[in-house]
């Protein structure tokens, strides 16, 4: 029952729609391939965009089924030249999954005002909530660390590579 439980949240991962589910399920649930994937999503948290590319695509050809992905991604601007790895400690959280973006990637046009909700993460980032699905974004500069869930109306901006929220009074 376990593996049932992966393999779905694989399916809805990729964007697979909820009436469509079983119908997929049914046709690739023991493939090797799909249950290798699951293990990885359940280990890391996410796909490689070619693993996720590579499963939409084979869930297109062998059920029919579009996969509507409305989940926000991060795609890099610029190339960043040496640097160090560091190994981040995990954080105990309640939010769910967490998808990791930038604040260029927001769904925002550049000099609206938005209005959104923030909670506490760490001193370097912090988790919004859009369209019912939870993100982890860099803590905007010149922001404190929110204590508790906080709402924040800003001005979002964004250049060639980065984006910036300014809290509006």
């Amino acid at each position: 029952m376990k593996e049932e439980g992966k393999i779905c949240d694989l399916l809805r991962y990729a964007g697979v729609p909820e009436d469509d589910l079983e119908k997929v399920y049914d046709k690739i649930y023991f493939w090797s391939f799909v249950v290798s994937l699951s293990d990885q999503l359940e280990e890391r948290g996410s796909l490689s965009e070619k693993q996720e590319s590579t499963l939409v695509n084979l869930i297109k050809k062998h059920t029919d089924v579009e996969c509507d992905k409305d989940i926000l991604t991060h795609s890099t601007k610029y190339k960043r030249k040496g640097g160090k790895k560091c190994y981040n400690k995990r954080i105990a959280h309640s939010y769910g999954k967490l998808l990791d973006i930038q604040l260029y990637d927001l769904p925002f046009e550049s000099g609206t005002i938005q209005t959104l909700d923030f909670y506490p993460y760490s001193k370097h980032t912090v988790v919004i909530k859009i369209k019912e699905i939870f993100y982890r974004v860099p803590l905007p500069k010149n922001w404190d660390e929110p204590a508790e869930c906080t709402s924040i109306t800003f001005k979002y901006r964004r250049t060639k590579c980065k984006g910036y929220m300014e809290t509006v009074n």
